[in-house]
């Protein structure tokens, strides 16, 4: 995985100039950003490497036509989306505990965004739907609410925000592999008696080895290693 400021894809090359400029500095707010916090404990990480993957992913999923059909600012927004969804699992709210915290983080990432779209170098009504979209990546919102809420015109084209919304929570989703759950920091959650409800989420990864999108074939594909002796599992 590379490190540093960098263009995955051909996603960033739809978008403007002005506009790929801004979504680095994005990138670069957001990694420093992790470089200070502490990340709550027990969970996968959800981090600058997650971001990369989950926008790798994103250049799988959508087929190259549909690639061509987006906006320039669909795909911005989309990619802010990627770097800044999760950003509200290094926010630690006063009296609120590491599970309050994993459970409300799509609100406080939505918090975040807006109390900083300023330097973020986002305007009000961009700032305002990716703090959306933060809140739409989460499965247990209801998807059809951002079309209700949403009826808006950029540069005289449409921005279909629950579309947008469906790429970013799938794409999230597909980051399921052994790369995410590095093992130095499973053993020493280990070491600390992690409950089983995040051992779980663990295991699942580790036994993951990649999820595969073909677009043009509908298909989406995981592949895993399960020991023989939890085949039944």
């Amino acid at each position: 995985m590379k490190k540093g400021i960098y263009q995955i894809g051909k996603l960033r090359t739809l978008c403007s100039d002005d506009d790929k400029n801004r979504l680095v500095h994005v990138e670069t707010h957001v990694r420093n950003m992790f470089k200070h916090e502490i990340p709550i404990r027990y969970y996968i990480p959800h981090d600058p490497e997650h971001f990369e993957r989950v926008e790798e992913k994103l250049d799988e999923l959508i087929p190259g036509d549909m690639k061509k059909r987006l906006t320039s600012k669909e795909i911005f927004y989309l990619l802010c989306g990627v770097w800044l969804h999760d950003v509200g699992l290094v926010q630690h709210p006063e009296g609120m505990s590491d599970v309050e915290i994993r459970k409300q983080h799509h609100f406080l990432s939505h918090k975040y965004i807006i109390q900083t779209m300023d330097k973020l170098g986002l305007n009000l009504f961009e700032g305002n739907f990716i703090a959306d979209l933060a809140i739409w990546h989460r499965r247990s919102m209801d998807i059809e609410e951002c079309a209700r809420q949403y009826n808006e015109m950029v540069d005289g084209q449409a921005i279909r925000c629950e579309l947008l919304g469906a790429l970013l929570r799938l794409a999230d989703a597909l980051d399921v592999s052994y790369q995410r759950a590095r093992e130095p920091l499973y053993l020493l959650y280990m070491q600390f008696h992690m409950p089983a409800e995040n051992w779980i989420h663990w295991v699942k990864h580790r036994i993951s080895m990649k999820a595969i999108c073909r677009p043009a074939e509908q298909v989406i594909k995981l592949t895993a290693m399960v020991p023989k002796d939890h085949i039944d599992y």
